[in-house]
């Protein structure tokens, strides 16, 4: 994963090497301060902690389920995407799950926080 970016002083292209991942391939990828949200074979959506591996591999036990009720059944997340409701960095995930005949959007309870260096899930 790398980030990119035009510097404003110089008008070239900058960029950071973030992190490499090992669970791939991934069907989407979302990047924040410290970690990143990761959706694989259209029913798991997973946490990655990356921020103690800068420039390195993330090693799959910092990979955490976040949401795998899907995995036993046929329904699939179209797309999931995530808003920040207070502009201050508080995120809810939205996730469009398509079943037969329709297409449901669902508001996620979980938090993801990052504290002291770790990452925490809660539901």
């Amino acid at each position: 994963m790398t980030r990119y970016w035009q510097n404003v002083f110089t008008n070239w292209i900058e960029s950071e090497h973030l992190f490499d991942l090992q669970g791939g391939p991934y069907d989407d990828i979302f990047v924040f301060d410290h970690y990143a949200i990761v959706l694989k074979n259209k029913n798991l959506i997973n946490a990655v902690y990356f921020e103690k591996f800068r420039g390195n591999v993330v090693p799959f036990n910092f990979e955490m389920p976040l949401y795998d009720d899907l995995e036993f059944s046929s329904d699939l997340f179209e797309k999931i995407t995530f808003w920040d409701y207070t502009g201050k960095g508080n995120w809810r995930m939205f996730g469009a799950i398509k079943t037969q005949g329709s297409v449901t959007i669902y508001k996620f309870d979980q938090d993801i926080n990052y504290e002291n260096g770790q990452g925490v899930i809660s539901r």
